[in-house]
């Protein structure tokens, strides 16, 4: 789009809830980029390659990385970022991962990647701060991360109906007069559960509107991520993962967070039918969607890829850590099929398998975070 293509364009105060001079200022005082130029997946394409289903926030990261020339599997970036870490205060639906600032400043920390972030005053958004931050950004060649309320991501209807959760985007390209962003999303997941890509477009008043907090990499030239870096903080955060304890909040950490949810599911039996069903749903998901099945999915991929590097420790760990992975599967099953039976009979006996599953993992990351630790001595920090 030329500066005197945009020019004809009329602007709507209406539409971005800014006055169209404000809009008009912003525009002329930032070089606006093409539109289009970067292309991260096909529209509402089924995606088989595990790089791109498994978490909303690291396959953006990834799809960001890969725009800057700097190639990572999503799991190391799990790793990089600190994606074990648990705080459970003891409320269901609270259980999951850290919040994100938390994992990009774990992402600076053990890389020479800069990460600027901001957070979204949600009572008095400056909708014109944003939209220059947003236009600068994209124009120095970078894109942003967005978290967002799912209820403003308004090209899928699945979203709309679940107000109160986020999600979070990669946005690549503006057109503010004619309310417009181009949008990656690397998750979608329809009712069946199948996992699909959306690159698109989407009203940027929706951005604008339900933006959460933003986040976006420094225009300096990047160094390859190491791979005593790599081993580094996988051992690091193994170690506080298996640390554990309860924090100055009363938050249990790392394992002592599972170890807790599995003691408080005992108390399930004394739910009503309805009741006993629907927190076997709210659990499922949040082992599902938000901690659990993620933890094992990323290390048991980051073990696989990096079995050589670890050494004669690699075989042993990759097929530990697939057993694991294998028995959760199978016991987030039993947790489903028990939620839908409203099976009290078989509490018991699905609690003493979560607690074998998690001896097992204990063990299995004690050994990781050794022969990770062993590695990262290769060379200095």
């Amino acid at each position: 789009m030329s500066q005197s293509d945009k020019k004809l364009i009329s602007l709507d105060i209406n539409v971005l809830g800014l006055p169209p001079e404000e809009v008009q200022h912003i525009i002329d005082s930032v070089q606006v980029p093409e539109d289009g130029e970067i292309v991260v997946a096909d529209l509402l394409q089924i995606m088989e390659d595990r790089v791109v289903i498994n978490h909303c926030f690291y396959g953006v990261v990834s799809g960001m990385l890969n725009q800057k020339g700097m190639t990572l599997e999503e799991s190391d970036i799990y790793m990089l970022c600190n994606g074990t870490y648990m705080a459970y205060n003891g409320q269901y639906d609270t259980f999951g991962q850290c919040p994100m600032v938390h994992m990009l400043k774990e992402l600076e920390q053990h890389t020479d990647i800069g990460v600027h972030y901001h957070i979204v005053d949600q009572d008095a958004r400056d909708r014109a701060a944003i939209l220059r931050d947003w236009y600068e950004v994209l124009n120095s060649g970078q894109t942003l991360l967005l978290h967002m309320e799912t209820s403003n991501l308004v090209y899928n209807q699945l979203y709309v109906e679940s107000p109160g959760k986020g999600h979070v985007i990669q946005l690549y390209g503006l057109h503010a007069e004619e309310n417009v962003a181009h949008i990656a999303d690397f998750y979608l997941l329809d009712k069946a559960g199948q996992v699909l890509g959306y690159n698109g477009t989407i009203p940027l008043s929706e951005l604008l509107d339900g933006v959460v907090e933003y986040a976006y990499m420094s225009n300096d030239v990047e160094q390859v991520v190491k791979p005593e870096q790599l081993m580094r903080a996988c051992s690091e955060h193994a170690a506080e993962f298996l640390a554990g304890g309860v924090n100055m909040n009363g938050e249990a950490l790392g394992m002592a967070a599972y170890r807790r949810l599995n003691a408080q599911l005992a108390s399930m039996q004394e739910l009503s039918d309805k009741e006993f069903e629907a927190t076997c749903a709210l659990i499922y998901y949040h082992l599902r969607i938000e901690s659990l099945m993620h933890m094992l999915r990323y290390t048991t991929q980051f073990v696989t890829d990096h079995e050589e590097l670890l050494g004669e420790d690699g075989p042993g760990l990759r097929s530990g850590m697939e057993q694991v992975h294998d028995t959760a599967r199978r016991q987030l099953m039993m947790l489903y099929k028990m939620g839908i039976r409203r099976d009290r009979a078989s509490l018991d006996r699905y609690l003493a398998g979560n607690d074998r599953m998690l001896d097992e993992y204990e063990m299995q990351l004690e050994k990781l975070q050794y022969a990770a630790g062993r590695v990262s001595m290769l060379s200095p920090s």
